[in-house]
């Protein structure tokens, strides 16, 4: 396989931007080129490159982003990929290291199969102890991405793409999303109902660097609204679910948590389950409008 740039869009993480692209130059098989995206507006994850570029025998390209939000930056790193004549583009995530054999594997399953996409295993570090009610209830549980007994990839935490197969779709990370999130999901939706070929690469292994603030309670209820929404949304998008029929399975799923309360005043697992379902519910409610969740608004106030 020839011309594989392996791209990094960042937001404010200069620390985990390094550690990544370390663990990208460490690896059995390297990129011919990177591309870091960097869509905020200090610039910092740019600034944290100064001193390390120069000490680098492969290309290293890099840009700020300066329309706000992850779509936005994604597609950056989809242009300049193309504009060095790449052919497949890796996405890997700021707060993610990548295994020795990572881009090895994940190109050897591309070229097994004459894959459009191939997806790889996001393994999570904690920085702290997770509550063993999160990884109970499943939360943490990774499995393989499939629709319809397909292999469908529905996020760019650890993926390969042909970039020829993204000309298929307009974007190709839909801009509507830059905030929401979801972008991803969309796209790989959209290419697999144009029948590109999607593979699976469990041995490619990325880890994701979760920190304190991500496995409190909290933090995961607003996550799994987040992810109710942007479900609904897509759905909607491509195969247009009825309002009506989202209207009444939100509104089941928020009265099935409140009807559940009780058992958690209880049962601490049940407690999760309730809040869980309320916030199913109330995501795919706040997505009736058409636009969802804001995730990602708040990296970009002038303040972060």
């Amino acid at each position: 396989m020839k011309n594989v740039v392996v791209a990094i869009a960042t937001c404010n993480r200069p620390a985990g931007l390094i550690r990544c692209l370390r663990s990208v130059l460490n690896g059995t098989r390297l990129p011919d080129a990177i591309v870091i995206v960097d869509n905020h507006a200090s610039g910092s994850g740019i600034e944290a490159l100064s001193n390390f570029q120069s000490k680098l025998h492969i290309p290293i390209v890099s840009a700020i982003e300066q329309n706000p939000g992850i779509s936005h930056a994604r597609n950056k790193c989809v242009e300049l990929s193309r504009s060095l004549g790449a052919e497949y583009i890796a996405f890997i995530d700021d707060d993610e290291e990548a295994s020795d054999s990572w881009l090895n594997e994940i190109t050897q399953t591309q070229e097994s199969g004459d894959f459009d996409v191939v997806s790889g295993t996001v393994v999570p570090i904690y920085e702290d102890i997770p509550n063993p009610i999160f990884v109970k209830t499943g939360y943490y549980r990774q499995e393989m991405p499939t629709r319809d007994g397909q292999v469908v990839a529905d996020s760019t935490a650890n993926v390969l793409i042909r970039i020829s197969a993204l000309s298929k779709v307009s974007g190709p990370f839909d801009p509507s999303y830059a905030l929401t999130g979801g972008s991803d999901k969309k796209l790989f939706l959209q290419l697999h109902r144009l029948g590109i070929r999607m593979g699976w690469s469990p041995k490619a292994i990325v880890f994701e660097h979760v920190d304190a603030a991500r496995l409190s309670e909290s933090w995961i209820i607003k996550r799994i609204q987040r992810n109710a929404s942007i479900n609904y949304r897509v759905e909607s998008d491509l195969f247009g679910k009825a309002r009506l029929t989202e209207l009444v399975v939100g509104s089941g799923l928020v009265a099935a948590g409140l009807l559940t309360r009780p058992i958690g005043w209880v049962v601490n697992r049940a407690s999760f389950l309730s809040k869980s379902l309320i916030a199913k519910g109330m995501g795919r409610l706040a997505a009736l409008d058409g636009k969802g969740l804001s995730e990602y608004a708040s990296y970009h106030k002038p303040d972060v």
